[in-house]
């Protein structure tokens, strides 16, 4: 399987099927006619993403102020549960143990081939914001 080739400067979030949901986050601004990182599988896993999770829509890239690099090329997104937060930093294995110290679970690679991703879901934008200011 192959993403479909961009044309007039598409970006990455019109190579998914639900550009809308990603039109506004760091990764899904990147040009796709000039960068050939992306892959199928990142693609595809963000479809899941949207569908699993029923995401609604993109509600920023806010990060902890501890500053830990274990929050990088973060996303916020509103779903149907809440809140999901994603963090994708690269060098990954070494944040494994904060990451679920901090209540991250691993998902499916959603930036890139060589960052991970973790994940952690909040009830309300008022707990969310809480965890920002740990």
């Amino acid at each position: 399987m192959s993403i479909k080739k961009p044309v007039n400067n598409n970006k990455f979030s019109d190579l998914t099927k639900y550009p809308t949901q990603f039109k506004n986050s760091y990764w899904g601004c990147f040009e796709a006619e000039i960068n050939t990182q992306i892959n199928d599988d990142i693609i595809k896993n963000r479809n899941e993403f949207v569908e699993e999770f029923k995401i609604k829509i993109y509600s920023g890239g806010d990060r902890p102020s501890s500053g830990n690099a274990l929050f990088d090329r973060c996303e916020l997104y509103k779903c149907e549960r809440g809140y999901i937060y994603v963090t994708s930093p690269y060098h990954y294995r070494e944040y494994d143990e904060i990451a679920t110290e901090k209540g991250f679970a691993q998902y499916k690679k959603l930036y890139l081939p060589n960052a991970i991703t973790y994940i952690k879901l909040f009830e309300s934008k008022v707990e969310f914001n809480r965890f920002l200011k740990l």
